[in-house]
């Protein structure tokens, strides 16, 4: 986030025996990125993410294997839609190098997909039932994804996918930085989180954001914001659903 700052330079000097008088010159304060207004309203909840039991469980290696399989569960659910969703997305974009990325994301997402089902199948022992129904978390967040995309402006369409990339950069780094790799189950599978690559990729994705919330009004820019702020809790709720294992009620 920048920092409003103000500069005040003071010039002084004699003409003909008399002071000039001094003048001030004030910088224009620098207008805060898109990126930057979205991260600040989400920050509770990521912070929110960090400090859960089910993160905490990742971190120390205690989170039980039952819930570590229902996320994963979850993920290879989710997955499946978020691909499609990225997909109709780039059709959308007016930029060809834009659409292009796009399109290579949604095919990130079908590749992480299928790690999904490895790490489902390393930690089960067989692979990952196909009876399994996406759970009310992942349904809700995919279902609000594809809404966006379908009826939704741009801005809002590109500001509601953007968190399945945001939330992972910002929880990687956190993870990254406290995980016990010492018998911790999960401390392969935690290993490229954090990672300088995927970092550059989340930055790539929050510029297309920037780029559609630069001609927007205050108005319309707040409505990108709580559009990105909703996908951010719907991240929280499917960590949550995972540690309590949360199915359908009935």
């Amino acid at each position: 986030m920048f920092t409003r700052r103000h500069s005040l330079k003071l010039f002084a000097g004699m003409l003909a025996g008399s002071l000039m008088p001094l003048t001030a010159t004030v910088s224009a304060a620098p207008v805060l990125l898109w990126r930057e207004e979205a991260a600040r309203a989400a920050q509770p909840v990521v912070d929110a993410m960090m400090k859960h039991p089910f993160t905490q469980g990742l971190i120390d290696g205690t989170l039980s294997k039952e819930a570590f399989l229902f996320y994963q569960a979850e993920n290879i659910r989710y997955l499946e839609s978020y691909a499609k969703t990225l997909r109709y997305l780039a059709d959308r974009l007016p930029s060809e190098a834009d659409k292009q990325q796009m399109i290579q994301w949604s095919e990130d997402a079908v590749a992480a997909e299928g790690w999904a089902r490895d790490t489902y199948r390393e930690f089960k022992g067989r692979d990952f039932d196909e009876s399994i129904e996406i759970s009310p978390a992942a349904q809700l967040y995919a279902g609000w994804e594809a809404q966006a995309v379908a009826f939704e402006s741009l801005p809002v369409a590109v500001a509601a996918i953007l968190p399945c990339f945001w939330v992972y950069g910002e929880i990687g780094r956190y993870i990254a930085d406290n995980v016990k790799k010492e018998k911790n189950p999960y401390a392969g599978w935690l290993a490229g989180y954090g990672d300088s690559a995927y970092i550059e990729t989340v930055d790539r994705a929050m510029a297309i954001g920037d780029n559609q919330a630069r001609e927007l009004d205050d108005d319309a820019r707040a409505v990108m914001t709580h559009s990105f702020v909703k996908s951010v809790r719907m991240e929280w709720m499917m960590w949550n659903a995972a540690f309590k294992k949360e199915g359908w009620p009935v």
